[in-house]
């Protein structure tokens, strides 16, 4: 079966090492005070929190994988994985207590354990246990999604660069799901208007 869990307010949860207090405090005036707030979690929208979780989140993926034998992988904050069946203790159970010791926690109502059929990522995976097979298609509701906001972009006659590049994304991803294919070359249009904010 598959399972799935994401970290519960991942940036907000990792302490700032005693030693960095004073480079991340905060000091504004406000009602003619001054006022001076210590942060004791990394601030949420900081590159320096960014770079705290990916530390964070590669040492839980690195046990998972390495001391626990658990089958995951990860996006920023997001855990996925298969187990077998006969698995007393699930790895959504592992991870939830790991997650325990290291001081975050998974949310419970975005984790599914058992699962033949899984959204993931945008990605919808089902297992056919009859032919010990699986298929693996963009979420239908994703689907919907950004083909109506690509509809929106014909209709309109051009994109901006910023929305360009994330169709980009978002098609390159459909195009490796979908049809198992990587590549540029698929999406070209969109990675060309990205660098050419002409209509």
């Amino acid at each position: 079966f598959m399972w799935k869990a994401d970290i519960s307010l991942a940036f907000r949860r990792l302490p700032v090492m005693v030693a960095h207090h004073q480079f991340s405090t905060i000091v504004f005036r406000a009602l003619s005070q001054d006022w001076v707030q210590e942060q004791y979690i990394c601030n949420f929208g900081a590159v320096s929190s960014v770079w705290e979780w990916h530390r964070a989140g590669n040492f839980i993926i690195a046990v998972l994988r390495q001391c626990l034998l658990v089958v995951a992988a990860t996006y920023v904050d997001d855990y996925f994985g298969a187990a077998r069946h006969t698995l007393a203790w699930t790895a959504g159970v592992m991870l939830d207590i790991l997650c325990a010791l290291v001081g975050t926690r998974c949310d419970p109502q975005k984790a599914a354990n058992h699962m033949f059929a899984l959204i993931v990522l945008g990605s919808e995976i089902m297992l056919d246990l009859t032919t010990k097979s699986y298929v693996c298609r963009v979420a239908r509701k994703k689907a919907k999604k950004w083909a109506k906001a690509m509809r929106e972009n014909l209709k309109r006659g051009g994109m901006q660069a910023g929305e360009a590049a994330k169709h980009a994304g978002r098609m390159s991803f459909a195009v490796t799901v979908a049809a198992d294919r990587c590549g540029r070359a698929y999406v070209r249009m969109l990675h060309r208007r990205t660098f050419n904010n002409v209509s």
